[in-house]
């Protein structure tokens, strides 16, 4: 039993449909109807890293994942996640930003990674559309990204397919206790048992927090992005500062911050 239909519930679900279990997802609206739409779907395990570790591996990990799910994706659902491989530029525009970025460039360098500084000159040739007061940039050209909506949407396709379920209009009330075990979930409608229950609401998993008996400090934070045509030169590549720009394969460029 999984609580939410966002992408990391509907990713759960595929894996243990794929592994021969017969999930439930149980979403309170629709597949990708919060944060899982709203994201811009970056995948930046290096152009804001600036340290070596677990989490660092990790991400490295975790991208390498995506060409070959895309294509799996694709072949079991015919959906398209547009996983592009643009790489991901990082402007700067005084001396301490690039100080940052050129010793975040040399450390994943010395590692093997693919991290470039460029030039004021280098950064417009590479991306036309920087600004003029550009004074450098980090080049990542391995980062990548993909249509969070489109992926969410695709997982839940291959659930069914799979022979697991996925129950929109669904919303979780409570969760149900027998001593320290959660033993399944009551909606609005019934209570269903499970062996198993995997609590991904996203952002409204706190207010599971008493139910489950553990302290659950998850709360929203609120970003914005807007869904822009933009006049020639349009961007190349995903541009990445402060705020990011993201070029879509149908002609539209996705503009945001992950925090207001």
């Amino acid at each position: 039993m999984i609580v939410g239909g966002g992408i990391v519930g509907c990713s759960i679900a595929f894996f243990l449909a794929k592994a021969g279990v017969r999930p439930i997802v149980l979403e309170k609206t629709a597949v990708a109807a919060e944060a899982s739409s709203g994201g811009a779907g970056l995948l930046s395990s290096q152009a804001h890293t600036d340290e070596a570790g677990p989490l660092f591996d990790l991400k490295l990990a975790s991208r390498g994942l995506y060409p070959g799910l895309a294509d799996e994706l694709r072949e079991r659902t015919e959906m398209d996640i547009e996983h592009r491989q643009l790489g991901h530029v990082v402007p700067v525009f005084g001396e301490d930003d690039a100080r940052a970025v050129r010793a975040r460039v040399a450390w994943q360098a010395e590692r093997g990674l693919s991290a470039q500084w460029l030039t004021a000159g280098q950064a417009k040739d590479l991306e036309p559309g920087l600004p003029a007061e550009v004074r450098g940039a980090g080049w990542f050209p391995d980062d990548h990204h993909i249509n969070s909506t489109t992926m969410t949407q695709a997982l839940a396709s291959a659930v069914l397919r799979l022979g697991g379920q996925v129950r929109v209009e669904c919303p979780v009330t409570d969760l149900v206790r027998d001593g320290r075990r959660i033993t399944g979930v009551r909606t609005a409608r019934e209570t269903i048992s499970a062996a198993e229950v995997v609590l991904a609401a996203g952002a409204w998993s706190g207010q599971f927090e008493a139910a489950a008996g553990i302290p659950l400090p998850i709360f929203p934070a609120k970003g914005q992005i807007v869904v822009a045509r933009l006049p020639a030169p349009a961007l190349r590549h995903v541009v990445y500062e402060a705020v990011y720009v993201i070029p879509r394969a149908l002609g539209e460029h996705i503009i945001g911050s992950t925090v207001e």
